[in-house]
């Protein structure tokens, strides 16, 4: 498994491969906005569900208070808001991890195939 990661990697210079870690450390980003987008739907449904869970969470009601909310609707609104736009942004952060991904690996192709290409042409 080393062998072939070691061989992979000397396909790339240097730049391409600070690309690839930056590819990395923006799916890790991107796994994680998925996850909390995901988890923060259900809170939101039983707050919903249930009014008076505002009074009962300790965290919900610290929310409540400090931002200072004078009605739960207005509340359940600001919550509703909040985990629209925790899903938009994980969709739109998606979005431009896949064509970050799709730009990498179309120039690695171009790449490769240029450098097979000369290799080629080159060849006795």
């Amino acid at each position: 498994m080393s062998r072939s990661l070691g061989i992979l990697l000397a396909l790339f210079d240097r730049r391409q491969r600070w690309k690839l870690a930056g590819i990395l450390a923006m799916n890790v980003v991107l796994a994680l906005l998925e996850v909390a987008g995901i988890a923060s739907i259900m809170p939101f449904i039983s707050v919903l569900a249930d009014p008076n869970a505002v009074a009962e969470s300790r965290w919900l009601t610290l929310a409540y208070q400090g931002l200072g909310f004078e009605t739960v609707r207005s509340f359940h609104l600001f919550l509703g808001v909040s985990v629209l736009a925790l899903v938009f942004s994980s969709i739109a952060f998606s979005a431009l991890a896949i064509w970050v991904m799709v730009r990498f690996a179309a120039s690695m192709s171009y790449r490769f195939s240029v450098q097979l290409l000369r290799w080629y042409v080159h060849a006795p």
